[in-house]
This record gives structure tokens, C-alpha cells and sequence, in this order.
């Protein structure tokens, strides 16, 4: 019920300029995930890409502004617009 009130937010805008997202930390033997960000509106920006996780869905929210690099290397298109 937590997630709920105060989901998990985290930015993935930098997934592809991080090389240790998604393997494994030698030290604590955990998958290393993208910082996770406070549950506050100030934190979002309509240049980055977040994941929300409720603990029941998972919502991917796309920045009116977001690079068009990274709107091709995960979606195929040049523009929020374009996608559905």
C-alpha cells in the first residue's frame, strides 16, 4: 500500500551513459538501478525520462522535452509527438 502513496520514481534520461545499470554490483551481489528520486512533483522535468513503479503498474513518463537522441534509441522516433 505504500507505493501507492509515495510510489518509486526513477530517472532513465542516463541509462545509456551509465555502463553499470542493469549488472551486477561485485560487492553486494545486487543489479545496480538508476538512482532513485524523491516523490515530489519539483523532481520531474520535461526534459527526462522517468519510471513510476506503485507497486502495482509500472508507468513510463516521457518529458514533453526529452532529447530527440534518446526518443530514437528507445521508441525509433525523432519526437514526442510521434509516439502513441
Amino acid at each position: 500500500m505504500s507505493y501507492q502513496l509515495y510510489p518509486h520514481i526513477y530517472k532513465v534520461t542516463d541509462i545509456g551513459n551509465v555502463d553499470t545499470y542493469g549488472h551486477t554490483d561485485e560487492s553486494t551481489q545486487l543489479i545496480v538501478k538508476p538512482e532513485l528520486l524523491p516523490c515530489r512533483g519539483n523532481k520531474l522535468s520535461h526534459y527526462e525520462a522517468f519510471i513510476i513503479d506503485n507497486g502495482e503498474f509500472l508507468t513510463l513518463l516521457i518529458g514533453s522535452q526529452t532529447s530527440s537522441e534518446f526518443l530514437y534509441d528507445i521508441f525509433g522516433v525523432s519526437s514526442t509527438s510521434e509516439l502513441e
